[in-house]
């Protein structure tokens, strides 16, 4: 399964994305892929890959920069952006202290806001709680999963940055 979504999601960031915004997608694809399967199986967030990602990310931007394919102010904002959405995380985990996201979303959030940019990591975050929210319900209807019960939250970020980029 992962090797299928790996050749599909670089297929669609070589046809959809110009030169050199393909490789950066297809490799932020990759990071995507990572973090919903382990948190999807086992509820963590690997930070090391976390660190890595964050990394090539920020390292992208710089390039991206200074060879005058993005903007200064475009790049503050998407950082902002990520910060925003990592203290909302924040806040989530102190007023329910604990037992409705963990720290591990608060890295994905930034992350992932990083990939998606400004604009769109707003939009991101919403329909995350959105699909979320939507399963959540489902789950409950169904008698699939008891009210108070958790669902690991960054396979919802990583679909809702596939599904915005």
């Amino acid at each position: 399964m992962v090797e299928l979504l790996s050749a599909l999601l670089t297929i669609i960031a070589f046809f959809y994305f110009q030169f050199p915004f393909n490789i950066f997608y297809a490799v932020s694809f990759y990071f995507l892929l990572v973090f919903f399967f382990t948190d999807l199986k086992y509820g963590l967030v690997p930070v090391p890959v976390f660190l890595v990602g964050l990394y090539f990310v920020s390292a992208s931007y710089v390039l991206f920069y200074l060879y005058n394919l993005m903007d200064f102010e475009y790049v503050i904002l998407t950082y902002a952006s990520a910060a925003g959405s990592s203290i909302f995380f924040m806040l989530l985990i102190l007023i329910s202290r604990g037992r409705g996201m963990g720290f591990g979303d608060v890295l994905l959030a930034f992350l992932f806001s990083l990939v998606c940019g400004f604009p769109s990591s707003t939009m991101m975050i919403f329909l995350s709680f959105v699909m979320g929210g939507s399963l959540s319900l489902l789950l409950l209807i169904l008698g699939k999963k008891r009210f108070g019960q958790s669902l690991p939250f960054g396979p919802f970020m990583v679909t809702s940055s596939l599904i915005l980029k």
